[in-house]
């Protein structure tokens, strides 16, 4: 299969692509340290920072289906104006304000713009993009965005590591002339199309529901986010229990390794992705979280954790763009960002609920978590294929 660069990705694409890489190496060249600057700013307690620090995702999981709905009723270039201002004032907030209520308000205001961005980034790309070439198109954002994490914190350390506020300034400022861009390149025309019938949003919040494909895929993104966010948490416990002080360093170059394997491995799997069939690459990237789980759980040298390691990130690689494509096929063309919002929920919840049932589970047996994880990856299985065959039905008929 060659298909030429131009014609998978058109110069609106590719601008959103750009959006994808630089939002995400911004987020991590200065969110890691938010917690250092303002504990160096505030007189306030460590928990109260913690608690400003967690509302944009509080904020994400109450109104993300709300806020994506009002996006669907408007041009993708307003709603990527709005997405990228609000964090803008957000960011901003956090440098001026030292009141602890001012702090929360910047939190929110970040949160309700985050609950935009995240879903019109795909609803943007999978609109621009050609229906053949969604999944390739997906396992470009997704390793854009990897590779924004890698970089963002190497630079966020350069510029203060939180010390100053540097890291933040650049942020809000390169939002502001990234949505100056958005309104000078993004027709005004390019919008979702718009269903004949005017609906409310209780209506489209009950046509999800009642879509078993996105259940299955609200389902599906839970268990790959809940196995994912135990890598930070629960992994990091068991090997400190495991190997005392040097588990912490483990965690880390775990972590390093994850990246650079999504680095480097993705745009091979792209290019081989259209020639094998969606169940087959699920089943090998369930296959990969398996080998993954028992190497961790069951070896006690350093080498075959850091494989554990490499077969997490082929996992994530082979299902995580997959879905990210499948989501964009079953979404109607006037709720398509309602549909991503809805199914990236499920990943909101599992980094809600995560942390706590994997730490239980660790502390009460490291077996329980092991079983735990292991049904997931079933449960994630079982979701994808069947998120899958229903695609496949609809598209048949």
């Amino acid at each position: 299969m060659r298909i030429k660069f131009s014609e998978k990705i058109n110069k609106i694409t590719f601008f959103y692509l750009i959006i994808s890489f630089a939002i995400n190496f911004l987020r991590f060249m200065s969110i890691p340290f938010l917690m250092i600057y303002l504990s160096n700013r505030l007189t306030i307690s460590v928990a109260s920072i913690g608690f400003i620090i967690g509302i944009p995702s509080a904020i994400q999981l109450l109104i993300g289906l709300f806020a994506a709905n009002v996006i669907d009723r408007i041009s993708f270039k307003w709603g990527t104006i709005f997405s990228l201002l609000f964090p803008m004032l957000g960011i901003l907030g956090y440098i001026i304000f030292t009141n602890f209520y001012m702090l929360i308000l910047s939190a929110t205001i970040s949160g309700i713009g985050w609950s935009i961005y995240n879903p019109i980034i795909m609803t943007a790309l999978s609109n621009t993009t050609k229906t053949e070439h969604i999944d390739s198109v997906m396992n470009i954002n997704y390793w854009a965005t990897n590779l924004g994490g890698v970089l963002g914190p190497i630079v966020g350390v350069f510029i203060g590591a939180g010390n100053t506020p540097t890291p933040f300034i650049i942020f809000s400022v390169i939002l502001l002339l990234i949505s100056i861009v958005a309104y000078i390149i993004v027709p005004h025309d390019l919008k979702p199309k718009i269903d004949s019938k005017k609906t409310s949003p209780l209506h489209d919040f009950l046509t999800i529901v009642k879509d078993r494909r996105a259940v299955l895929l609200f389902l599906a993104f839970f268990c790959i986010f809940f196995v994912e966010v135990q890598y930070e948490t629960s992994f990091s416990l068991y090997l400190k229990n495991l190997f005392g002080s040097t588990g912490v360093k483990l965690v880390a170059a775990m972590l390093s390794i994850m990246t650079f394997t999504i680095i480097i491995v993705q745009p091979f799997i792209t290019l081989i992705s259209k020639k094998v069939k969606t169940p087959l690459l699920l089943s090998i990237g369930v296959f990969f979280y398996i080998g993954a789980t028992c190497l961790f759980f069951f070896s006690k040298i350093t080498f075959l954790i850091f494989v554990s390691a490499v077969l997490f990130a082929l996992g994530e690689i082979f299902i995580a763009p997959k879905l990210q494509g499948v989501t964009a096929k079953i979404a109607p063309p006037h709720l398509q960002t309602t549909y991503f919002s809805f199914v990236t929920m499920g990943g909101n919840l599992a980094y809600f609920l995560g942390p706590p049932v994997g730490n239980f589970l660790l502390t009460a047996n490291s077996f329980y978590l092991f079983t735990f994880i292991l049904i997931m990856i079933s449960t994630l299985l079982f979701s994808s294929f069947s998120s899958v065959k229903n695609l496949e039905q609809s598209l048949n008929k």
